[in-house]
């Protein structure tokens, strides 16, 4: 029932849903007045939804900054705890991982522990393939960071849970069982953080929090960006609706945790 009743409302939220239905409205309606009002909403949400400056900038008041790798001391924490599904399964042969966005996950935490920031990493999520199964071991994240050198006795493993609220429940038994008071570092992308950390926070875990895998770049005002940048800015881009498509999603996932009060 949540499975469809959040998929639901993030096929009505989308902006992508609304243009299209705009579209369809415009090319089939035969009220012309009324196809006058449509047509205005099209053209102002089409070049709303695919401005780039504008989504850049909601995404850089959404995403969570940055942590300078110089500001952690060392063995600062006991725990990295790295969320799944940054992997893809689309592409033969079988015998590798294939990353979507996201990899900065993986990677930034084994640089935290080359450098002695933390001490062990728990992978937090089952890593299923297109035909419901788990992902075999070459096809596994744990594969990845012994490839980067980090030894398999402080990497662990949860596969259990399949959403943000079911990673903090299953990490937390999981810390609860092996350490005692940890001190722990959420490793997400930085879009995902707010929900991530309202999750873990909920399972009353001591943690902080390390962005990764930025959608914003740093934004400039408008009195630096001279004409071509200008004209840039201007054009319709799909990618700003793409980037349109993953915020709402993002939004409406953490009002909705907010409400069953996962988060």
């Amino acid at each position: 029932m949540f499975f469809v009743l959040s998929k639901t409302l993030y096929f009505i939220a989308l902006p992508t849903t609304w243009l299209f239905l705009s579209l369809v409205y415009l090319i089939f309606s035969k009220n012309e007045k009324r196809k006058k009002k449509i047509r205005w909403f099209f053209v102002i949400g089409f070049l709303f939804f695919t401005n780039s400056f504008i989504i850049n900038q909601l995404f850089f008041l959404w995403e969570e900054p940055p942590t300078p790798f110089a500001s952690i001391k060392p063995n600062q924490y006991d725990l990295a705890i790295v969320l799944t599904g940054v992997t893809a399964d689309y592409k033969s042969p079988k015998d590798r991982i294939y990353f979507n966005r996201g990899a900065d996950r993986i990677l930034h935490t084994a640089r935290l522990f080359k450098e002695n920031k933390v001490k062990n990493i728990l992978i937090s999520g089952a890593e299923f393939s297109l035909d419901g199964e788990l992902n075999t071991k070459q096809r596994s994240l744990r594969e990845i960071f012994l490839l980067c050198g980090v030894p398999d006795s402080v990497i662990f493993t949860e596969t259990a849970s399949r959403n943000t609220h079911e990673n903090a429940v299953f990490s937390a038994k999981f810390i609860k069982n092996k350490f005692t008071n940890p001190h722990c570092l959420l490793v997400t992308s930085a879009f995902h953080v707010r929900r991530a950390r309202a999750c873990f926070e909920k399972e009353n875990i001591d943690t902080e929090v390390f962005s990764t895998d930025f959608y914003a770049h740093d934004p400039s005002s408008l009195n630096e960006i001279g004409l071509v940048a200008m004209v840039e800015i201007l054009t319709p881009t799909a990618d700003a609706l793409g980037k349109w498509n993953v915020l709402t999603k993002e939004m409406l996932g953490y009002i909705v945790y907010k409400i069953l009060g996962y988060a």
